[in-house]
């Protein structure tokens, strides 16, 4: 995940054609290329992005990398909301995703403590898999809380016949 907005836009306005990203949110060319390179190259006028275009620029990628350093900046988290049907096997799916990224916080802190020493790349990438992992967790409690209430079972209680 970019640590910067200047990052993110970098990566964001280079998934797909410039020009033609430039053209579909009503952008010139030379302001997209300054949001990415930073304020210290860019003009007065384009020191800073205007949220106006967060939106658009988004949309017309599908990538979130912008909203994420925006979002990491106030200590928010950004989750994109699952498909209104997810039951069945993309609930597991998503159980499953949940599990890997479980997994992969163990994987890096098992790494962390293996020397006895903690280092700054350490905790950095510790940080950087418990955000996906929260990500994950909460994009399957949208996709419970949105599964039909049919297919929804009350669970068995200990002692209960």
């Amino acid at each position: 995940m970019p640590r910067t907005l200047e990052e993110a836009f970098a990566r964001v306005i280079h998934s797909r054609r410039v020009t033609e990203l430039a053209a579909e949110i009503g952008l010139p060319l030379k302001a997209l290329y300054r949001y990415a390179t930073g304020p210290e190259n860019a003009s007065d006028e384009h020191r800073d992005p205007p949220a106006k275009i967060i939106a658009p620029l988004t949309l017309a990628t599908g990538r979130l990398d912008v909203l994420e350093v925006l979002a990491g900046q106030v200590g928010c988290l950004v989750v994109r909301r699952p498909a209104p049907a997810r039951t069945g096997p993309a609930l597991l799916g998503q159980v499953a995703a949940v599990t890997r990224e479980f997994a992969d916080v163990q994987r890096c802190a098992a790494q962390m403590f293996a020397d006895g020493r903690i280092t700054a790349v350490e905790i950095s990438a510790i940080d950087q898999e418990l955000a996906e992992l929260e990500r994950e967790a909460e994009t399957l409690r949208h996709a419970l809380a949105r599964a039909p209430a049919a297919e929804r079972k009350p669970l068995a209680r200990a002692g209960a016949r």
